[in-house]
């Protein structure tokens, strides 16, 4: 990044834009905080009663929770009641005026609450919608709940981190959580380009799996040519019963 880059401007980037953010705990918000930071205006819709889970995550500042304020800054809250009729409308009106929707629901509750990209398009049909899943949008595991933990375990992050001849480890950081973001942002700022260049609105996804995968993909094709687990792996699949890979058991390379 050149020295003299502008901060300023940078903020400003996305200055304008409105997104609407069905986002909670802390895939989905970072994202949206990304998104904050570059000057769009968030609006976070929170459910009823309780808003989001986050909020009550430890530590607090009083009733202030420090990871709902890390990544929910600088963002505008509005708590409605999605499965009413008035809810409803009162969404109906925001989705209108919105350039971009964000969610993380699970696959099977967007579909019931009838807020899936198709069902939105009809509502505005130059929307941006960019969702966010632990497992993605199609497949098997699309409706299986998942977390960052659990996703470091299968995709095999946590069987090459920690010591040499240890355990396995969790990454502390929630890498899973917040990659995914970083990535359904740089998707969502491609899209405000095409939009920018054609007009039309576009469906953005991405999965903490996939993300998973990715930061593994030394490892991946470095067994697919070798055949030989990375150092650590063989002696920390079975300590904790994990999942094994899915690319121990796959060619992918053939």
């Amino acid at each position: 990044m050149p020295s003299n880059f502008d901060n300023e401007y940078a903020e400003k980037i996305l200055n304008g834009y409105n997104v609407l953010d069905f986002t909670t705990n802390i895939s989905g918000p970072s994202a949206t905080a990304i998104l904050s930071d570059l000057g769009a205006n968030v609006i976070k819709i929170e459910k009823l009663p309780g808003g989001d889970d986050s909020r009550s995550m430890e530590p607090s500042i009083g009733d202030k929770s420090a990871y709902f304020i890390a990544i929910n800054r600088g963002k505008k809250s509005l708590a409605v009641n999605i499965k009413t009729r008035e809810g409803r409308k009162i969404l109906n009106k925001i989705i209108i005026n919105s350039d971009i929707i964000v969610e993380n629901f699970r696959t099977d509750t967007v579909n019931s609450l009838g807020l899936g990209y198709e069902n939105i398009k009809k509502i505005n049909d130059k929307i941006i919608y960019a969702s966010i899943r632990s497992y993605g949008n199609t497949g098997p595991l699309m409706n299986n709940p998942g977390y960052d933990a659990i996703i470091q375990a299968e995709t095999g992050i946590m069987s090459v981190n920690g010591a040499r001849a240890g355990k396995p480890a969790r990454v502390a950081v929630s890498v899973l959580d917040v990659g995914s973001a970083m990535w359904l942002a740089m998707g969502i700022l491609g899209a405000v380009i095409y939009r920018e260049r054609t007009g039309k609105g576009m469906e953005v996804t991405t999965s903490l799996y996939e993300t998973g995968l990715y930061w593994m993909n030394y490892y991946i094709e470095s067994y697919q040519i070798t055949k030989k687990y990375p150092k650590g792996l063989e002696v920390s699949i079975c300590p904790l019963h994990l999942m094994v890979p899915f690319w121990l058991e796959m060619d992918i390379l053939s």
